[in-house]
């Protein structure tokens, strides 16, 4: 919550910044502003758990030492998820045209917004299965696991699903419709490539929870060695649609190298086969689904933003309904424990 709201005030505040006549350091002034609130929020809700003498900054050697391989292998991942993520951009500033270089940020950054729910979900989601491996309860942390990958996969899927949707109506009015229609198959694939990275989150927070931060760690840098080659070519060849596939490619080969290490030794409960097969289950019908209806609103409905609108609501009320059934149990009976709570509490009011 102090993550979507921190974000919809930057954006909020910004355009009313931009409206008065503001310029960028009054945008800039905001945006620390809204960090500092979001860091004061955090600490105000930290402090309902712990003392306010546990959130004064300290020193301890033996903390140091008995963190320092963890700490470690986090930095080396953070370190090179941050040049691995931003290499599109930077080869696309200097193989393409600068106006290139700008619409592909401008697509880029809208896409990058949906990540917030996935990273919102998954630090949430990590001190329970901290909690869980510290009580040796392997049980209840496998089922806390798939609780959280199933509601990832699920709830994901129509939050990226709906950019596509508003790419032409809404590029068009931002820029112009060549640049909408040229950006069209770039966010598309940017959108896949973020679905993709929150079907990764789930065993991501997984491994961390159980103290393996290496295995992320060695991935990371052996993507320096593939993914970068591969993004430089493909942008070389295909200009700004390579430059979006490449973030697919990326996650591809952490589907490919990554996921056997983690099943193999984080010890999911679960074979690599069977978790493709499991992301496949809301990947392979919302493809079908949405893809058919933003193409029969692309031709039958010639485009308008009335039948964009009205085919995502239509194809994702389908999605949600079918993909339901598919969740697995525990998270389908809680979902179904909000529901009776609403009631109750509904029935209470009225």
């Amino acid at each position: 919550m102090v993550d979507v709201a921190t974000s919809g005030l930057q954006q909020v505040g910004t355009i009313v910044i931009l409206l008065l006549g503001g310029g960028l350091i009054q945008v800039v002034h905001w945006f620390a502003t809204c960090f500092f609130a979001s860091i004061a929020a955090y600490a105000i809700i930290a402090s309902r758990f712990f003392s306010w003498r546990a959130l004064v900054p300290g020193f301890s050697w033996p903390v140091v030492k008995r963190n320092f391989n963890f700490a470690s292998n986090m930095a080396v991942t953070s370190l090179l998820s941050v040049v691995e993520s931003q290499a599109d951009k930077v080869l696309v500033s200097k193989l393409m045209p600068i106006g290139m270089f700008g619409y592909y940020g401008i697509a880029y950054a809208g896409v990058s917004k949906g990540q917030l729910v996935t990273t919102s979900i998954s630090q949430a989601a990590l001190p329970s299965l901290c909690e869980l491996h510290g009580a040796g309860d392997r049980t209840a942390l496998l089922s806390q696991y798939t609780k959280l990958h199933d509601l990832l996969c699920f709830v994901t899927v129509p939050i990226f699903a709906a950019i596509p949707f508003a790419a032409l109506p809404l590029f068009t009015f931002v820029l112009n419709a060549q640049a909408a229609r040229l950006l069209l198959l770039p966010v598309t694939f940017l959108c896949l490539g973020f679905y993709l990275n929150a079907t990764l989150s789930a065993p991501s927070v997984f491994s961390l929870a159980v103290g393996r931060p290496d295995i992320t760690a060695r991935f990371t840098v052996y993507a320096l060695f593939v993914v970068l080659p591969a993004a430089t070519s493909l942008i070389y060849f295909f200009g700004l649609k390579g430059a979006g596939f490449s973030w697919v490619v990326y996650h591809l080969f952490a589907y490919v190298y990554w996921i056997p290490l983690l099943c193999r030794e984080c010890d999911l409960g679960i074979s690599p086969v069977r978790w493709y097969a499991h992301v496949l289950r809301f990947l392979g019908p919302a493809s079908v689904i949405y893809g058919s209806t933003w193409m029969i609103c692309r031709t039958a409905g010639h485009g308008s933003v009335y039948a964009f609108v009205v085919g995502y609501a239509l194809a994702s009320s389908l999605f949600v309904l079918g993909s339901f059934l598919l969740i697995g149990v525990e998270l389908r009976n809680s979902f179904q424990g909000l529901v009776r709570n609403f009631r109750a509490k509904y029935a209470e009011v009225f």
